[in-house]
């Protein structure tokens, strides 16, 4: 019973060890920078996150690059805050605060 215990064993072992492929892993991440976009905004209004801004322009529309993560965004106008959320983005996605009324 020993025998036949050590046996399998050793044909185990060797089984596993003659196997020297090692699997390979690749992780491709998208390589486009995300952002964070306002629409319909009224002129003007100031779209902010992470310390960074943009102003909206005519059409209310603005837009900040930002590092993948959670941000809280906060949109101004005339120093007044007109809208706050929290968002996350990662992998290039855009996402978009629609301030139609």
């Amino acid at each position: 019973m020993k025998t036949y215990f050590a046996a399998a064993m050793l044909t185990s072992l060797l089984a596993v060890s003659a196997c020297q492929h090692t699997p390979v892993h690749n992780l491709s991440r998208g390589t486009l920078a995300s952002s964070i976009q306002l629409i319909d905004a009224p002129a003007g209004a100031v779209l902010s996150a992470e310390g960074l801004s943009a102003t909206a322009d005519e059409d209310g529309a603005a837009r900040l690059v930002v590092a993948d993560g959670w941000h809280d965004v906060k949109v101004t106008q005339g120093g007044a805050q007109i809208h706050s959320e929290r968002i996350f983005v990662q992998d290039g996605s855009a996402r978009v605060i629609d301030l139609q009324p």
